[in-house]
């Protein structure tokens, strides 16, 4: 499960940087990512105080 999720989070990254390629974008800045784990979709069943460490 975790493996087919990673993978189609990064095929979704490799079609949006083809598509910004395509409209000339050259250069692409990713600031600030937090782990996944961390966000609030997966923090939320611990009552937002701790990061889920396989997501």
């Amino acid at each position: 499960q975790l493996d087919t999720y990673v993978g189609n989070v990064a095929t979704e990254i490799l079609d949006n940087v083809a598509q910004l390629q395509m409209l000339g974008v050259r250069k692409v800045i990713v600031n600030n990512l937090h782990p996944i784990g961390c966000t609030p979709l997966h923090t939320s069943s611990n009552n937002y105080t701790t990061c889920d460490l396989l997501g």
